[in-house]
């Protein structure tokens, strides 16, 4: 379906009503992908990450970074059909 995530990222980035507001976490977690993404933007290494959270691992890493790109394309092209 379109505007859903594929399969490899939703097994481990959710959207939930109920868990911050439905934005996309990490499974298991109260993790936000934005959140994630922050900290790797403030200069933590994905190590820092991990050994702060260590109930994730680094694939959940990588899967937050993949979904916050997909989210700045999908914004990017609705600004440019709205041109």
């Amino acid at each position: 379906m379109p505007g859903q995530l594929p399969r490899t990222l939703t097994e481990r980035i959710i959207c939930a009503e109920n868990i911050l507001t439905g934005k996309p976490v990490i499974k298991g977690t109260r993790l936000a992908v934005e959140f994630i993404v922050g900290l790797l933007g403030h200069g933590w290494t994905e190590t820092e990450v991990l050994e702060n959270y260590p109930h994730i691992v680094q694939a959940d890493i990588r899967a937050c970074l993949r979904t916050q790109v997909r989210c700045y394309i999908k914004k990017r092209d609705l600004a440019m059909l709205r041109r």
